[in-house]
């Protein structure tokens, strides 16, 4: 190893075999490089000193930011020239690292919190990053090539990825470049702030394009761009075996995407998008399927024969459309469903015994302790997410234009469709889904008072339901379909919760499952809003329907669950009792006579179909073919299949009739994933008057006034302060 400073060294242009090049090491400067690389230092640390009190700086990132200046003035100072095989060696190793610093130019843009990851998320996140390098130096064979391109991308794609955050709140991914009209139009309405993220971000960037020009290459060695392509070759090939044929998508957690760092939830929604199209799967035949798919709504079952002198009854029968108030609840879960165990009180009093005009059963979900958006969107659509790679959210990958669903169905029967969630608008992408649903307006977080949490930071179910009540009673002329998705209830359940009179404990077992002991009180709180609101609608003279149902079971104590079956361990658990963690209450309440009935259990894609066919109401083709799939396989989700004898099924090749199932699969794909070519005659009651341009508002209408103040009234007051 040679080290020469302060003078130039000539360089062979022979062509050489790598293995004939001496390994050496040469490092030169001169006057020239001194003076330019002092210049650069002091105007580095004069901005620094003066944007300081401009930015908020990170400090998890300053000191990256500073190594990273550190070894800038020093590639600057120094001109590095290696041959031989450390050649290859060290350029490889440079190609790699530029992939760190690429990672960390991304999260600069998308997030500048640091966050803590799992190890597998963070070796995930690198290699995302490292892509554009490895493909580069695959296609050239330069090193140097590779680090300056492969830069560039990354960083105009963590740029766009910042513009798109400032604009809507959510990032950049792949779908979004194929609308890029729609970004431009929108942008221009926009100002851009340049930030600490940014500045960082870009010192970054010059960092990698300074690396990449002072990297040593024998440019005309064959031999050494064959090797460096072979390493890079068996590298990227490893990667992608494992992210296309594994399951990297286990650790992506949608919910919070900083949570996953930008490169992977880049990627990963990559792969997600790429849904295999079934076998045999063709259009035409699915028009051919329906004239058997199932029969007409009732029309005739709008009441109940009886002496009933109930207002709301007399215009339902009369022809009527009843308001229908759909309320996804928030973790409501019954627990006595799933085993033995005893409460100091009722923990759902009103629930459990709501009884007259009243439909009930079991839903069964597709997700467990999160997920909410999979439930919403299967509910509304009857899409199940049961053949959608694992933890892709449909709100987020696959609603990019005017989706048939439930208020699609309803607003053709001429309603007004309301959405209500007391979260933050963009969580699972609402503010965008809604307005593909067809949703005229969505009331958020924004719209209630500080005053109306329940605890920590989530608004309660009194202030949820106020709002209800409020867009009722500022009805016009139409019915109303109000779709309001709760928090009150959402994990995780640790805290002050002492405001509350009524507090569950599990008698023999207090203390020994705390959070099981907070959801179940909240549980109550529900119950009592939920009661609230039942009687404000019972009191109205117009008809109302309310359908109650929980999203999914909360994250609790796993050895709950264990204690309450017997003491059974959960990977002992029969498939059936695994079912059982899927199921949450439904109900379908009036205020105007309908016949009482319990249903037993169904996949919650089927909950719609029941909600119409009840009420008497038209649906299209496609919710008549579930409500008749219903009979057969009331249950279909992503652990397998309950057909009506009760027998599960977790390989589809053990079922007598596979088909059913087989022709539901070509309908999601054919309404989910191909869209281009969807057959709106299934999915629309009037296909004909289907116009994007008339449904579509993105973002859905938002309101920035604040619903009053509430407290837990006295049950029977209704009112809203």
């Amino acid at each position: 190893m040679n080290w020469k400073f302060f003078r130039r060294q000539p360089q062979s242009q022979e062509i050489q075999k790598v293995s004939d090049i001496p390994n050496d090491i040469t490092m030169e400067t001169d006057l020239p490089r001194f003076v330019i690389t002092c210049i650069l230092a002091f105007a580095l640390v004069t901005f620094h000193n003066r944007t300081y009190h401009i930015f908020t700086y990170r400090e998890e990132y300053f000191y990256a930011i500073v190594l990273a200046f550190s070894l800038l003035l020093f590639f600057l100072m120094f001109n590095i020239r290696y041959r031989g095989r450390i050649e290859l060696l060290i350029n490889f190793i440079m190609v790699m690292m530029a992939g760190i610093v690429a990672y960390a130019i991304l999260q600069m843009f998308f997030d500048q919190n640091y966050v803590w990851r799992a190890s597998i998320v963070e070796f995930l996140n690198y290699m995302c990053a490292t892509l554009p390098f490895l493909i580069v130096l695959i296609l050239t064979g330069r090193a140097s090539l590779s680090v300056i391109f492969g830069g560039t991308v990354i960083y105009l794609l963590g740029l766009a990825n910042h513009l798109v955050m400032l604009f809507r709140g959510e990032p950049l991914l792949v779908h979004d470049l194929l609308a890029t009209g729609t970004a431009l139009d929108v942008s221009a309405s926009y100002v851009v702030q340049i930030d600490a993220g940014m500045i960082y971000a870009t010192f970054l960037y010059l960092f990698v394009v300074v690396v990449g020009l002072v990297l040593s290459e024998e440019r005309k060695s064959k031999p050494h761009k064959r090797v460096l392509r072979l390493m890079a070759t068996t590298v990227l090939a490893a990667f992608l075996l494992y992210f296309n044929w594994g399951t990297p998508e286990d650790f992506y957690y949608s919910w919070i995407r900083e949570i996953n760092g930008y490169p992977f939830t880049f990627c990963i929604n990559i792969k997600m998008l790429n849904t295999k199209e079934p076998s045999n799967y063709q259009v035409k035949e699915l028009e051919k399927w329906m004239p058997k798919a199932g029969t007409s709504p009732k029309k005739d079952i709008k009441a109940t024969e009886g002496e009933s002198t109930n207002k709301a009854t007399q215009l339902y029968r009369d022809g009527v459309k009843p308001h229908i108030i759909s309320v996804m609840s928030e973790s409501l879960v019954d627990y006595k469903t799933l085993g033995n165990f005893d409460t100091n009180m009722d923990y759902m009093p009103f629930l459990h015994h709501l009884e007259e005009n009243t439909i009930k059963g079991t839903t069964n979900v597709t997700v467990f302790g999160g997920g909410t958006c999979d439930t919403e969107y299967t509910y509304l659509t009857g899409n199940t997410t049961a053949y959608v790679p694992a933890n892709a959210r449909p709100y987020q990958l696959y609603l990019n234009e005017l989706a048939p669903n439930l208020a699609t169905t309803l607003n053709q029967q001429g309603y007004q469709s309301h959405a209500i969630h007391p979260g933050q608008p963009n969580a699972w992408n609402r503010n965008r889904a809604y307005a593909y649903l067809g949703f005229e307006d969505f009331y958020t977080a924004e719209n209630f008072s500080d005053h109306d949490y329940a605890r920590r930071m989530y608004i309660s179910d009194w202030a949820s339901y106020a709002m209800i009540k409020k867009i009722y009673e500022e009805r016009g002329d139409q019915p109303l379909f109000i779709h309001n998705v709760t928090i009150q209830n959402h994990g995780p359940f640790y805290g002050d919760i002492s405001e509350y009179e009524d507090q569950i404990t599990l008698e023999g077992l207090e203390g020994y499952y705390p959070a099981v002991e907070q959801y179940l009180t909240m549980v109550l709180e529900t119950d009592k809003a939920t009661e609230d609101l039942i009687r404000y609608f019972e009191d109205q003279e117009e008809p109302v329907a309310v359908v109650v149902f929980g999203d999914h079971h909360p994250k609790l104590e796993d050895q709950f669950y264990e204690e309450i079956n017997g003491g059974v361990p959960m990977d002992e658990w029969s498939p059936e009792d695994r079912q059982k963690r899927y199921n949450t209450p439904f109900y379908i309440w009036t205020n105007f006579d309908i016949e009482e009935k319990e249903m037993g259990v169904i996949g919650i894609q089927y909950l719609q179909s029941v909600l119409l066919e009840e009420l008497g109401l038209k649906m299209p083709p496609y919710q008549q073919y579930l409500a008749e799939l219903m009979k057969k396989y009331p249950i279909v989700n992503s652990e397998g299949v309950m057909d009506s004898m009760g027998n599960y099924y977790t390989n589809k090749n053990e079922m007598k009739n596979p088909e059913d199932l087989t022709r539901y699969q070509h309908l999601l794909y054919n309404n989910i994933h191909d869209a281009k070519h969807r057959v709106k005659a299934l999915y629309y009651l009037e296909p004909d008057k289907i116009s994007d341009k008339k449904y579509i508002k993105v973002p859905v209408q938002m309101y920035d006034f604040k619903l009053p103040t509430i407290g837990r009234p006295q049950l029977g007051t209704h009112a809203i302060e």
